[in-house]
């Protein structure tokens, strides 16, 4: 089967960006030159550097995100990525806010067979950064943490599901088993890390998957534990 490749949305516009942010700096410098009004410059140089850090932005972001094969889905990250196998994956669907079932988040939601398996493998690099960037998950999961961080977030021994689970891998597995429990998935995609809607591309990876395992995968992608 064709090996199939996720270009992130979030990377488009980038040479538009890049030649934007030049473009003003440019200006900026022939207007410096020139003497022109303090009033004029502040706000040329403040355009100037927000063009460039969304420039940088998009331009540090992997080219490839997303990667379906015979082995499973991998997730590049500028931080890391990961891999779950076509086995591992258990469902994989559009999260929905708790108090309005009918209203879906701007994620993809998979939810592991073994999601110790997977704390375990994932690097803490890689964990730290999810871990910050899934706070909106967070404060929507428990309404009462404005701040992304709560007490009850650190890690209990007791509660892990892998013993061997230390430092920002046991702080991660806690963060994961909380966002699991009350959204009902171990591992979030943003809709910006794709090149189509959530929804067409649950169907995509529903159909891959279905064609690397078999008829039964079917049942994989529609029920839970």
């Amino acid at each position: 089967m064709d090996v199939i490749t996720i270009a992130p949305i979030s990377r488009r516009n980038r040479l538009t960006l890049s030649l934007l942010s030049g473009g003003l700096a440019l200006i900026f410098l022939i207007a410096l030159s020139k003497g022109l009004s303090l009033i004029w410059l502040l706000p040329l140089a403040l355009l100037t550097v927000f063009t460039t850090v969304l420039a940088i932005g998009k331009r540090i972001e992997p080219a490839i995100t997303l990667r379906l094969d015979s082995q499973g889905l991998n997730y590049h990250h500028r931080r890391g990525h990961y891999e779950v196998d076509w086995e591992q994956m258990l469902r994989i669907d559009q999260p929905r806010v708790p108090e309005h079932p009918g209203q879906p988040l701007d994620y993809v939601g998979i939810r592991l067979r073994d999601p110790a398996r997977f704390y375990q493998a994932i690097a803490p690099r890689l964990a730290l950064s999810l871990l910050r960037e899934q706070r909106p998950l967070t404060r929507l999961a428990q309404p009462e943490c404005n701040s992304g961080q709560c007490a009850d977030l650190l890690p209990d021994e007791t509660a892990l599901p892998e013993s061997g689970l230390t430092g920002i891998r046991a702080a991660y597995a806690t963060h994961q088993m909380m966002l699991r429990q009350q959204l009902g998935y171990d591992l979030y995609l943003h809709h910006s890390c794709l090149d189509r809607s959530p929804q067409e591309f649950i169907v995509l990876v529903r159909d891959y998957q279905m064609r690397q395992l078999g008829p039964s995968a079917g049942s994989t992608t529609a029920t839970t534990e």
